[in-house]
């Protein structure tokens, strides 16, 4: 009988996970955010990812140092709302970012 690997620990923790899916208002393209884990920081990788008109899904945010949360699509599926937290300190008026797709 084969043996099945044994996954450690932090093989259960490295696995891409997807939460958030949204189906835009007009129900062409699906916006998710993607977690991954970055072991050199020591901490999880928040990113937005989209699929436009069932094309492969591509990352839409890339923060080094933070993370995207909290996608909000406009009613006419134009406007992406969300949240950047682009850094240790956070700021106000900073924090909300729009894309136009």
């Amino acid at each position: 009988m084969d043996r099945l690997k044994k996954n450690s620990f932090e093989d259960i923790i490295s696995l891409r996970s997807v939460s958030n899916v949204l189906i835009s208002p007009n129900g062409k393209h699906v916006l998710f955010i993607s977690q991954s884990v970055d072991w050199k920081e020591n901490r999880y990788d928040r990113e937005l990812w989209i699929s436009k008109d069932r094309e492969t899904p591509f990352q839409i945010t890339n923060n080094l140092k933070g993370n995207s949360s909290n996608p909000k699509w406009s009613p006419d599926s134009k406007w992406i709302a969300f949240l950047s937290n682009q850094g240790e300190k956070p700021r106000i008026e900073n924090n909300e970012r729009f894309l136009f797709f």
